[in-house]
């Protein structure tokens, strides 16, 4: 089985290779600053567009 991730810290970590072995699960890391290939990135990016606040120009526009 081939899992494709992204490179976020615990991934390639020791540990979870290992685990992964165990399973017959094979790592296929996609490049770094890449978000075009990573399925998770425009929803991350909609989901803050929807809560960030709003910036306002004044305390009176407030």
């Amino acid at each position: 089985m081939l899992l494709v991730a992204d490179n976020y810290g615990s991934h390639p970590a020791r540990f979870t290779q290992q685990w992964a072995d165990e399973l017959g699960i094979e790592f296929v890391f996609i490049p770094p600053h890449s978000p075009t290939l990573n399925g998770i990135e425009p929803f991350c990016k909609s989901l803050k567009r929807e809560v960030s606040p709003e910036i306002y120009e004044c305390e009176d526009h407030f």
